[in-house]
């Protein structure tokens, strides 16, 4: 299986910018910020230690989830977007989202997106940006750890409203999906489609995570939680980890990799990170024989994942993290930040798990 046979023209974009693959640098420069990978791993659970607070289980006085004009409580709101690169389609959906419900409220202006490719020096130079263009508040996905003191106290100091999404950032209140639910959520409906499908048999499981990730061990987390319930006799050699990166190829090298230790004749389960990782490790299931004897199953539910699902029986689904919604949860958010009230530190987003089964249900165009 060649690298241009793994990545079509559309996944070759996708793959390229997907926030996993700006997500791996964290392995070089969280030591240059003098955080080691077990504090970067930790960073999320320490975050969110006391406890997510559901979108749907917020006060009615905020405004995440159904987003009017009550919340302009000023004629205009200046809010400052960051993101780390500008081709990731997640990043993109997210911000087209917020652009949408922005056009809706009629009182909010951006300044951005700024992009900083997880560079300290350019995130300073973008905070030093949203202060001098006078923004009111700022939506910040800052993936690396070590950059994120110095933006924080560089807004504080001029007044400047955080929200935090994608990472947590200490003493700002964090919007995202609960990465272990997640993850818990791929195991049970991964797990619970073989038990149906092969009562009796006992699969090889094949997980493609990244450890050096915080989002990434969570769902790790998630989904052993869940095969230990449904499977809690799988034998551990069964069992093996696999690192992808978020790219395809190197999803599929390391796959490839691992299917040459398990019998030709085993049932596999590949479930992974994200979408385009899955996507490269079930061809190197094809590849290496196991074409209808393989289960994948993703996170994040992005366009080109939700077009491998239409395009193969074996991609059985995904997590949607429903990106072209985060506009709804993100928008309200900061502006309730802005207009002065208080939020839970951990407010946890909906997500789906979508199949072809329910494809139409929720994104009825994917599949045409």
């Amino acid at each position: 299986m060649t690298e241009q046979n793994i990545r079509s023209p559309r996944v070759r974009r996708a793959a390229s910018g997907k926030r996993w693959v700006y997500f791996a640098l964290l392995l070089a420069l969280v030591a240059v910020g003098g955080v080691g990978r077990d504090t970067a791993a930790a960073a999320k659970q320490s975050a969110t230690a006391s406890g997510w607070v559901d979108v749907a289980d917020l006060p009615a006085n905020l405004h995440m989830g159904h987003p009017t004009r009550a919340l302009c409580k000023h004629k205009t709101y200046r809010i400052g977007l960051e993101f780390w690169g500008d081709q990731d389609p997640f990043a993109l959906t997210n911000i087209a989202s917020f652009r949408q419900v922005a056009g809706q409220l009629g009182c909010v202006q951006f300044v951005g997106p700024l992009f900083d490719a997880t560079d300290p020096s350019k995130v300073i130079e973008n905070m030093q940006t949203f202060v001098e263009r006078k923004v009111d508040g700022v939506v910040l996905a800052l993936i690396v750890p070590a950059t994120q003191p110095g933006a924080v106290r560089i807004l504080k100091q001029a007044n400047v409203k955080v929200l935090s999404i994608y990472v947590p950032i200490p003493n700002t209140t964090f919007l995202d999906e609960d990465d272990v639910d997640s993850g818990y959520k791929m195991g049970r409906e991964l797990i619970s489609r073989f038990l149906a499908k092969y009562p009796g048999k006992t699969p090889y499981v094949i997980f493609g995570g990244l450890r050096s990730v915080p989002a990434a061990v969570g769902r790790e987390q998630g989904f052993d939680k869940a095969l230990k319930k449904l499977m809690p006799h799988l034998p551990k050699d069964h069992y093996t980890e696999v690192e992808v990166a978020g790219d395809p190829v190197v999803a599929n090298r390391a796959t490839a990799a691992a299917l040459a230790k398990i019998p030709k004749d085993a049932l596999i389960l590949a479930p992974a990170i994200d979408d385009q990782s899955a996507f490269g490790m079930l061809k190197a299931a094809h590849a290496a024989g196991y074409t209808g004897r393989v289960m994948a199953w993703a996170q994040g539910g992005s366009p080109a994942g939700l077009r491998f699902i239409c395009g193969d029986p074996d991609f059985i689904g995904t997590i949607a993290y429903q990106p072209e919604k985060w506009g709804i949860y993100v928008l309200p958010a900061i502006m309730d930040v802005i207009n002065g009230k208080q939020l839970p530190a951990s407010i946890r987003q909906p997500t789906i798990a979508v199949t072809k089964a329910n494809m139409a249900t929720y994104y009825p165009h994917a599949c045409s």
